[in-house]
């Protein structure tokens, strides 16, 4: 019986001897290869080449992020190998390593805590001298022994002692807190490396070679947690020239795994894209509301019995060009990237790929890093606009075509013109029309007066009625080496009240829209170094018991003393 125990135990043992006799199993490090970054989240493609024996083998792709996909993973193996399964599992024994700078602020951290402990530590044995000597300090049962000099020495030396104490104890505890503070600034800028201790991914491979040879695997698998954004850098020059866009991409990486010097491309793809076969179901058109700011958005007065009352005075061409980062929508966090968020677009139904011609680097701190994609030449014409009512300044406009060609995703959009900063505008594929119209800012070379013309302007009585009547004039000097085209916009009030009668006399070949008091002007081909001038003049009759505000005011904050 004895006997036939021992021979069960070797078996026993030499049975999964046996069986690892037969699988040979090899754990790698391997860099990664590609990138394709989707809007959403990112592909990772890894390659090696492995001299195998005949037989079969467990290939371990160590080190991977912690946010692989297991169901997305496809491996690919040169001819005469056999994948008999792919599995994945997390490794928490083994956490991603920190970049040398995270590694550098850690040991920093370490340090000052090891410092901060040792202070500690000096603390309290000042702490444990203080309680020794207050409890010897009770001198009841020796004082009828000691005199009076003995008394006052042995004060003096407590006095002395317990001053030096509490002297070495403030000192410590001000090195204490700065040691604190400079761990509190290593702690976060830490944080913002995203450098904690996650866990990494591993990809268990088992393969069956025919025959020995040098085996070539390459692996797929789609990573969370990653992403890219369009912007765009619209850059235009003098007036005859055409304008540069140029056309980018904000990648971030909180994979867990820095991406080092790898060929990237960006793709507005689905990563988790159906193999099933596509179904077309009917496409019904529906309008949809503008809610868009409109450039150059300002108010118009109403007469109405001394009040006034605002509307809108809105540019004619109703461009859509003063949209801000503070009108674009601010989802919560999405997931579990840390500091991202994330807004709904649309894109095309066909989807576009952009290899990178240049290797990136983005290490896996979740920020944003810039990728060039291609910048674009676009023909463009120029013209100005002024409201001297309301702006001294007059305002360059550049229209944009041909840039339907270009598959451009929505997104914010920074404008330059020449080497100054003009803004931000948000690209709204949907509401442009075939010419994109933009707002280049303020041109200083264009100068525009506007002025009351007292000749013209008086006041008269008519029995119970009063008259009054208003002239401007405006001057444009055109200070640029060639001519521009100038739209000058301005207005009349408009009347409320039967009794309140507004009446146009002079409007210098204006378009006159009656509904809204707008005048507008298109001045074409004003010389270069030359002057031109407009001007209208009207009046408001209505009676004295009625009195109406005849100029526009605006508030101001001031200091009272």
């Amino acid at each position: 019986m004895k006997l036939f125990k021992t021979m069960l135990c070797l078996l026993v043992i030499s049975l999964p001897m046996s069986i690892m006799a037969q699988i040979q199993e090899k754990i790698v490090k391997t860099d990664i290869d590609e990138v394709k970054v989707y809007l959403q989240g990112a592909e990772i493609i890894r390659t090696e080449k492995f001299n195998l024996s005949k037989g079969k083998h467990r290939i371990i792709f160590s080190e991977l992020s912690p946010r692989l996909d297991a169901r997305s993973i496809q491996v690919t193996a040169s001819n005469n190998t056999s994948i008999l399964s792919t599995t994945s599992k997390t490794n928490f024994m083994s956490p991603r390593k920190p970049s040398a700078r995270a590694q550098v602020i850690k040991d920093s951290i370490e340090l000052l805590t090891m410092g901060k402990q040792d202070l500690y530590d000096i603390k309290r044995a000042y702490q444990k001298e203080e309680e020794i000597i207050q409890k010897n300090q009770n001198l009841k049962s020796a004082t009828a022994g000691i005199t009076t000099e003995e008394l006052i020495k042995v004060t003096k030396f407590y006095r002395e002692r317990f001053r030096e104490i509490y002297k070495a104890v403030t000192q410590l505890d001000r090195k204490i807190n700065k040691m604190n503070k400079e761990v509190n600034v290593l702690n976060r800028q830490l944080s913002q490396m995203n450098s904690g201790n996650d866990p990494t991914s591993e990809i268990y491979l088992e393969l069956n070679v025919k025959s020995a040879q040098t085996t070539e695997l390459k692996v797929r698998y789609i990573v969370t947690s990653a992403g890219w954004s369009p912007v765009y850098d619209l850059k235009a020059g003098k007036l005859n020239e055409p304008i540069n866009l140029k056309y980018r991409a904000l990648a971030y990486n909180n994979t867990g795994i820095d991406w080092e010097d790898v060929k990237v491309t960006l793709s507005t793809a689905d990563p988790y894209q159906s193999a099933t076969k596509p179904f077309l179901s009917p496409w019904r058109l529906n309008t949809f509301v503008l809610s868009n700011r409109v450039a150059f958005q300002q108010s118009q007065g109403r007469l109405n019995q001394g009040q006034l009352q605002n509307n809108t005075l809105r540019n004619g061409n109703d461009m859509n060009i003063s949209e801000d980062m503070a009108s674009v929508p601010r989802p919560t966090r999405a997931g579990d990237v840390s500091g991202i968020q994330m807004e709904q677009i649309e894109i095309s139904e066909l989807s576009n790929d952009f290899p990178i011609e240049d290797p990136y680097t983005l290490p896996a701190d979740s920020k944003p890093y810039s990728i060039d994609i291609k910048t674009h030449v676009l023909n463009a014409s120029y013209r100005h606009f002024a409201v001297p009512k309301l702006d001294k300044d007059a305002f360059l406009l550049a229209q944009i075509i041909g840039w339907e060609s270009l598959d451009l995703i929505d997104g914010p959009m920074n404008i330059y013109h020449g080497d100054s900063y003009i803004g931000q505008a948000k690209l709204d594929t949907r509401t442009l029309n075939d010419t994109l119209d933009l707002s280049l800012g303020r041109d200083k070379n264009v100068v525009i007066t506007r002025v009351k013309q007292k000749e013209l302007n008086k006041k008269q009585f008519f029995g119970s009625d009063r008259k009054v009547t208003r002239s401007y004039k405006m001057t444009v000097k055109n200070n640029h080496n060639q001519p521009i085209n100038l739209e000058i916009q301005d207005q009349l009030p408009i009347s409320n009240d039967k009794e309140i009668v507004v009446n146009l006399v002079n409007k210098s070949k204006a378009e006159y829209e009656k509904v809204t008091g707008k005048l507008v002007w298109h001045l074409k081909k004003i010389p270069s170094g030359s002057k031109k001038s407009v001007e209208f003049t009207y009046t408001i009759k209505h009676p004295k018991s009625k009195p109406v505000q005849l100029e526009r005011k605006k508030t101001q904050w001031v200091p009272r003393y």
